[in-house]
Parts: C-alpha cells; structure tokens; sequence
C-alpha cells in the first residue's frame, strides 16, 4: 500500500469562543494530514448549521475500492487547529459529528503539545446510525501548556463515513446541562443526573460526557435509581478516570434493561459517565431514559487504624473495613491467623502430639491424622500401610496419613514460615494403593494459589520417597498446604508424609551432580552408575533405577537402558526420565533393538531437559528409529497411561562418538552442499510438519518462485526452502532448521543471512483475505545454560510478501556459553520463504545496518540510511534496537529525509517487537522532513526496507537519538 503523507496549509485560525461552522474555504485555519489514500475534504451536503443540502461540512474521501493490507493496517486523516496557549482555567472543545460504516471506522479527538499526545475521545463507528444521524460531544480538559486539538479519522474498510461541522474552542467549562460536563463535588456536596429530557423521552441520537471529580483523598459514590433503553442502541457507562476519557478504565456499562446494580464507589477522586442514544426509526417507542444520584465520600477512615499494609476501604453497604494483606486479617491487619511462626531448620517428625500444629480438613470427615505402625488397623496386611516411619525406621515411630475407606479429599495445612530469602521445602512421602490416589502439595502466599507447586499421581510402592520444592524469595510469608485425594474406595493407610523441614537456603545440588536417594548428600553424574557408593548410605546406585535415573557413558563404551520389567509388560502410569551424559567433544548415538509399546504410551528423545513437553522426537507403537544426541547430554522420557496392556517395552544401545560437528563460528553454508553438511539439522519436534530442502532455480522455480540464488546469482545456484510442494492451502504449515552445537563467542560476533519471502499468488479484490495467508520468518537462539537447559530467545522476525529479491538480515551474538541457532518459518500456505549464505563471523555486525545500541545519559545517537548522503542501495533491510541505561524515555529529532514515496519506508516503533505493528507509531516514506518526535519509552526499534528495483535512487535520511526524561 502506498502511505505519503500529505500537507495541506489554510491561512485563517479560528479565534477562541467564536463557532466554526466551515462555509468559508479557509475552513477557520484548520490543516489536513492524510497518512493513506484517506484525507478530508470541505464538503457541500447536508450539514448541521443550516440542515441544508446547500451546506459545508468536513468529510473524509476514501478510494472506492477496500483496503486489505495486514501489514500495514488501515489509512488515517487528521484536521489539526492552530495552535492555542496554554491557561490554568478548565476549556471546552465541541462539535457535531457524524459516524457511519462497518469495523475498522474511528473517529478520535487529541491533544497535542510540543511532548505528547493525549487521547480525549474515541468512538468507533455506531452500528444503528446512517449518513445524516448528527451527534453533539462536549470534551472538558485543562492543560497550561501551548497546545493544538487534532481530529483524526481512521479506516480499514469500505463503508466509513464520517463528517464534522460546527467545532468550537472554549475558555470557559463545558456548560451544557443537558448532556455532559465537567462537574467538581465539595465535601457533603450531591448531584442527580438524567438522561437529556428525562422524565420524558430522550433524544435518538444522544453522545454526552460527563466527568465528576472531588477532592483528592475522597471517593466519589454512584446510586442508580432507574435505568431503562433498548440493549441493542443505548448504553450508560461508568469508568474510574484521570480528567480524560479512557475506555480501558469502564467499570460498568449498563444496557437495554438490565437489573440496577448496586451502588458503585470510585477507585480515585474522579469518575466518567457516559451516555450513547442508538438512532432508530421514527415511529419506534423510546424508552424513558435514566436516573443517577452522584455524591461525595470522604476517604476512608477506619478506628482502629489498619495495620501491616492494610487499607482502610468502604463495604459494599459502605461501612468502613480493613483489606487486609495476606496473612493477617481483620479487624485491624495485626492478627495471624496462627498464635506462632514456623522455625525454619526445624524438622517436624510428628514424634510428639500436638508439636506440629498442623490444621487438618477433609470431606469424609476423617481428614489427616499423627499416627504409627504399630498403631495401625490389626487386620490389614503390611502392603496397605507404612510399617515404619521415616524418622527411625521404627515401627513406633509416628507420620501423618490419610486412613480411610471412603472416596475423600483431605488437605492438612503447616505453619506460617516467615523466610529471610530464598528457602527449600524437604519432605518424605509415601503413596500406594491405587493407581489413580494423589498426593498434591500447595505453596499459599499472598497471591493465593490455583494449581499444586508438586504432584504425585499412582503407586509408588510399600516405601518412603523424598520430595522438595524451591520456594523463591518473592514472598514475606508462606504456608505449606497437603492433599490428598483418594479416588478409589480402600481400606488401609495409602497416603502419609514425615520429616517436614523448611529450610533456610536453595533445594539444587551443584552443577553436575544429583542428590541422595536419602537426601542427605550429592553425588557427581559420573559415579551413579559404577557400582561403587559414593552416598552415605550406598544408595547412589537406584539413581540408575529400572524407571528413571543418570547414566555415564563413557567415550567408546556403550549401555543399554530398558523400559520398567523389560522384556515384560512395563505397567501403567509409568513416568520414567533418565539423563544420560558422555564426556566433551563426544555425541550419543541411540539404536532402538526392540520397541513394542501400546498406542497412547510415548517415549521421548530431547537435547534438554524436559520443559514445557519440549522434546525433539516422539516415539511409539511398534516405529524402531535411530537418534543422534546434539551434544553430550540427552535426556529420555517414557510415560504410559493408565489403560493396562500386554505389550513387552523396549530396549535401547546407547554408544558415543567423538563429535566433530560442534563446529566452531564460521561460515554454515551457501547450500552447494547438503544441508546437513553446512552444520543444519531438521527440527522434529511435535509442532514441526515440514522440512526444509535444497533446491536451485532451474528445477524448482515452479514450487518457490525463487529464480536465482544469491551466491552466484544464477538459476543452477543452491539455496534452501521448506518443502511445501504438497501441502494444502486450507491447512498451516511450521519448518524448523536449527545449526548443531556452536562453540561460545566471547567477543562479538555477527549471524548474516539472505532471504526471500515473497508471496506465490496475485493479489486480487475477489479474494481480499488472500494477504492473510502470508508466511512469518522467526531467528532464535537457543543458549545453554547452567542448569543444563536449552533457553529459547527469539532474535528476528519477518512478516508478509516482502517480493521476489534476496534480502539481507544480520544480528549481534555475545553469548559466553554454548548455542544453536535455529530459523522457523510458520504460517506456510502459498507464500514462499528461502534462505542463502547464512554465515556467522567473527566481527561486530555491520554498524550501519542495523544493531543493538544502549544510549547512556548524554549520548547522542545519530543514524543514517547506509551510504548517507550518497544514494541508499535497493534491498536494503536494516532493523535498529535501541534502549537507555537509566530507563528514560527518547527523543527522535529528523535532520534530513528523502526517500522514494511508496516505495522505500521507514518505521519506529515503541519496545522492541517490530512484528507487533500496534507498537508501531511512525510509517514514513517520500521527501517531507517529519516533525521530531517524542517517544514514551525507554526501548524503540527502527526498521528501514527499500524496494528491489534499482531505480530513481535518493539519497536517505539522518536522525538523531536522545535520552528524554520520563518527567
């Protein structure tokens, strides 16, 4: 879409308290600005001054033809005033509006000064209206500094048809009684409110804004004494507001008619309300309207006070209280709702009665009790409860359980713990009986809680298992909740828990080792396997258990792990996960000998720990594929359901090879060569249903559209794409490519590739949804870090038909660990997406195209178009970060500024996500130098794309980058 932006010069102001009504052709001074093919335009048609079709008014033009551009979003058209001075008195601005048309048609009211730019009223298009349906708005503001009022229409649509007439400037309060105005309380003071005529019928096309304000420690109360209109046309809101309208902070909207609500009571000292009338026909019945009583509320003040954070706020029937922050509670925020704190480093053993304070709920009725072995039911067998306890091993010795014949959820809830930083809860639990039994642990906080921190789930055997959750120092207090849910009718003890201990410090082990099965040491990875102890208690070795564990393989050796009871039926619920690791420089290989699981078991295959059900193969059935690990740790997952089965599991040879694709940085390929021998590999995991493959211009031009590559410029040159010759237009598509394991960078280093994306189907007006079908290039990087996990960062993106021409992308590496870099294209349908000379060298990127930048207090940045101010080249594609140390905003000033209209763009943008075109807030392109701009945040992106042809070069722009205090 072509986007110039248009300035037209009047030589007239309208003068302040004097109607604007547009008859004269210097339209009072106003300017137009037309961003798009929309602009407004004085226009003779039925007006509102005279109710004549012999009339002017301001309207937009739009081209008949709709505009569908997923890219750039819909065209815009401003009228701006001459500038006013600022004055400390409220103002008024007014007007007559018409607003008509389908989604995407928005008429918009700013303020803007020298800094800013404030939205003051925001209305999109109104479903019952028509062409000539004419509305009245009053918007009150204040503001002491030189400012100009700016009308903008904005559209994405056909049918929008928007017209202004009648404007008008106040210094004085909006003092329109009927609909809307600015309305200030004194303490005691109250004020009714109607619908305009009421009690008779209001009027059909009614718009008023009021805006009520107190004293800034006060509240302002809302009654609704009767509210009645038509739930399609008419609505009466309510929002908490700042003196300007914001429809983000509605709290309540009330339509057609419903049940009065009760009444409503401010957040802050100052309220909108606001009041949209539908149109209807003539001979329609209109309904009576409304009434409202607003009155003044002093703050709050509670006796006595409250205490701990808590504040003093007003009930529903508006009585005083105390909202307390968890957990202390009312009436005045001192009391705990326990008589003491935990002690952290205590251990709780359940030896003595009474010593842990747990409080203790269930639904059956019988919830958790302190009890022992020998205190156990005397017919039961020793399969059905812990004979002994955790603490001495003792048949004496005493544990919380759950002993019930009943289906039933019973929590039992710790103390309060009070920690000093981060801290780590240690516990032994015990869980049989049934496969479907649950033992859940929850963390309670101040932000309450929704799902369990640590679950269990099935049949763990006659035997004490130890638990731990890290709890991070984020809250001031905490309290540890247990539950247990049985969901199968058993007697016997199937749920129980000893040695509770809070402790003082982190969970982990260090980098490399594992703990105990006892808890009470660490052991390196290298020694759980051999056959020797290295734990206290000679235990290291289930570490290697038959369902889960760590196994050392090292160089030349190999090993073999085996589903649970292999060569027999492995059992249901089973959530097995080993790590398994070699030696540096070496990759495991993995060949499957026997494989036979039932149809909804799995077992995955991951370079990383599991997370978030990452893993980078899946198998199941009766498939027998071989895997390569990237590096040398692999982890493998094996889960079952609880369907029971006969199926016999699998087994697996785990052997090494020395790995010489951990290549070192350097160039990955221009794709002469396979893929796989430039250092890419194929992604498979589960949202990954296309691969990428070699092609050239003379065999694949059909399927791509991509004619030459970019090395040689020629159609026998290589270069890649995913392979989605077969694939249906109706369906989305996802390839992934990934390098192997890259050495670390300790200087700067600089990932450079050339793309295409360019869409394979014409754009027609039959077929306007077409552009939403195009593709997205996503780079990430993916670092390794101290906790053995591969943590994704996305890098670029790229969006939508950018043509059939190569394009060039390079972005900054500083990464002290080990990496893969990995391209994902998504969205695939009939839009091409290729790649060519991906090289990541050993210099910074290229400084004039694109990069990442801190601005420190007193800097000054200035950036140009590469080659300024000799001419830019065509296909340039430069995207700039920039952000500030000390978290100010910033300030663009535009020094020069030349480009082909329509052809060649520069974008800025708030944050640093140019793919989210919301953020976008400057789409320029053509020869006229833009104002400077202020930008409210302390991250901003910059992307500069010019067009493939080489032709009726310019010669660019140059910028300048400032902090700009938020202040």
């Amino acid at each position: 879409m072509s986007s110039i932006l248009l300035k037209v010069l009047m030589f007239a102001a309208i003068p302040p308290s004097e109607l604007c009504t547009f008859e004269d052709e210097m339209i009072c001074g106003f300017t137009t600005e037309s961003l798009g093919k929309t602009s407004w335009a004085q226009s003779k048609e039925l007006d509102h001054t005279f109710g004549t079709d012999n009339g002017y008014v301001m309207t937009i033009e739009h081209p008949s033809q709709p505009i569908w551009d997923t890219h750039y979003g819909g065209d815009i058209a401003r009228l701006r005033s001459t500038m006013y001075p600022g004055s400390t008195t409220p103002s008024c601005f007014q007007f007559w509006f018409v607003i008509h048309g389908e989604q995407f048609c928005q008429l918009e009211v700013k303020r803007e000064t020298d800094e800013r730019s404030t939205s003051m009223f925001k209305l999109e298009a109104l479903e019952y209206s028509n062409r000539n349906d004419w509305r009245f708005v009053q918007i009150p503001y204040t503001t002491d500094e030189e400012h100009v009022i700016v009308i903008e229409a904005s559209h994405g649509s056909q049918i929008c048809a928007i017209k202004v007439d009648d404007v008008l400037i106040q210094e004085r309060p909006c003092e329109t009684p009927r609909c809307g105005g600015n309305v200030t309380l004194d303490e005691g003071d109250n004020i009714t409110l109607t619908s305009p005529n009421y009690p008779d019928m209001f009027f059909f096309t009614d718009y008023c804004l009021w805006y009520i304000e107190v004293s800034e420690d006060s509240r302002i109360r809302i009654q609704f004494d009767h509210v009645k209109g038509d739930e399609y046309r008419d609505s009466l809101e309510v929002g908490n507001g700042n003196k300007e309208f914001n429809e983000n902070t509605r709290e309540l909207r009330l339509i057609g008619d419903d049940p009065l609500p009760g009444d409503f009571m401010s957040s802050g000292n100052v309220v909108w309300i606001r009041w949209i009338a539908g149109r209807r026909k003539f001979d329609e019945f209109r309904e009576l309207g409304w009434k409202i009583h607003v009155s003044h509320m002093s703050e709050a003040v509670c006796e006595p006070p409250c205490y701990n954070e808590g504040i003093c706020r007003y009930s529903d029937d508006f009585l005083t209280f105390c909202d307390c922050v968890w957990p202390y509670f009312e009436p005045s925020c001192q009391e705990l709702p326990t008589a003491a704190l935990g002690t952290l480093d205590q251990l709780i053993n359940f030896e003595e009665a009474g010593s842990s304070t747990f409080e203790s709920s269930g639904d059956s009725g019988v919830g958790w009790i302190r009890t022992s072995g020998a205190s156990a039911i005397a017919n039961l067998q020793e399969s059905d409860f812990p004979v002994n306890d955790h603490t001495y091993g003792s048949k004496n010795g005493y544990y919380m359980a759950i002993s019930s014949i009943d289906v039933s959820t019973n929590t039992a809830s710790s103390l309060l713990y009070h920690p000093d930083g981060s801290s780590c809860i240690q516990f032994w639990y015990y869980l049989t009986g049934s496969n479907t039994n649950e033992l859940n642990v929850y963390i309670i906080t101040e932000k309450g809680t929704e799902s369990p921190s640590w679950t269990r789930k099935g049949d763990f055997g006659n035997k004490w298992l130890m638990g731990r959750i890290e709890i991070p120092n984020n809250s001031p207090y905490f309290q540890v909740k247990f539950e247990a849910v049985l969901k199968t009718c058993c007697e016997g003890v199937r749920v129980a828990i000893d040695d509770l201990i809070v402790q003082s410090d982190i969970c982990s082990c260090e980098s490399g080792m594992d703990a105990c099965d006892t808890g009470e040491g660490c052991v390196l990875w290298s020694h759980t396997c051999s056959g020797a102890s290295y734990c206290a208690d000679g235990k290291d070795t289930l570490l290697c258990g038959h369902c889960g564990g760590v196994v050392n393989i090292p160089p030349n050796q190999l090993s073999n792990i085996q589903s649970p009871n292999y060569p027999d039926y492995y059992g249901d619920n089973q959530e097995c996960v080993w790590h398994v690791q070699t030696d540096e420089g070496y990759a495991l290989v993995v060949t499957i000998l026997d494989f036979d699981i039932e149809g909804n078991d799995y077992l995955d295959f991951s370079n990383n720990r599991f997370v978030s059900l990452h893993y980078d193969l899946r198998v199941n059935g009766t498939s027998i594929p071989t895997w390569n690990s990237d590096g040398r740790d692999m982890w493998l997952q094996f889960t079952s359901d609880d369907i029971s089965g006969n199926a016999q599991g699998w087994n697996l040879q785990v052997s090494t090879i020395s790995a010489p694709n951990l290549i070192e940085r350097g160039y990955l390929g221009n794709f002469d060569q396979t893929i796989s021998n430039c250092g890419l590999v194929q992604v498979t995991d589960s949202s990954d249903n296309l691969d990428w493959v070699d092609g050239n211009g003379a065999a694949d031009f059909e399927r791509t559209h991509v004619y030459v590559d970019h090395t040689y410029g020629t159609t026998s040159g290589a270069y890649i794409f995913p392979d989605y010759m077969y694939i249906s237009s109706a369906a989305s598509y996802i390839a992934k490519l990934k390098t192997v394991t890259l050495t670390p960078s300790f200087d700067k280093s600089c990932l450079q590739f050339w793309y295409q994306m360019g869409n394979i189907q014409e754009f027609s007006y039959e077929h306007p949804n077409y552009y939403r079908f195009t593709s997205t290039l996503n780079v990430y990087i993916y670092a390794y870090t101290a906790s053995n996990i591969w943590t994704p960062n996305l890098l670029l993106t790229r969006h939508g038909d950018l043509g059939y021409y190569w394009r060039f992308a390079q972005i900054p590496l500083n990464t002290p660990t080990s990496y893969k870099i990995m391209f994902e294209a998504t969205d695939l349908h009939k839009t091409n997406v290729a790649l060519d000379d991906v090289k990541i060298s050993d210099s910074a990127c290229l400084s004039e195209c694109g990069y990442n930048i801190t601005l420190t207090p007193g800097q000054t940045l200035y950036l140009t178009s590469p080659g300024y101010p000799s001419l830019y080249a065509n296909n340039d594609n430069c995207l700039w970060y920039i952000s500030t140390s000390s978290g100010n905003n910033m300030k663009i000033m535009f020094q020069d500024f030349s480009t082909r209209p329509g052809m060649d763009y520069l974008d800025i943008g708030l944050h640093q996500d140019p793919f989210d075109l919301s953020t976008r807030v400057m789409h320029l392109s053509g020869s006229q130098l833009p104002r400077d701009l202020w930008l409210d945040s302390n991250k901003i992106w910059i992307d500069w794309i010019t067009y493939y042809k080489n032709e009726n070069m310019s010669y660019g722009w140059r910028i300048s980058v400032i902090e700009q205090s938020s202040n």
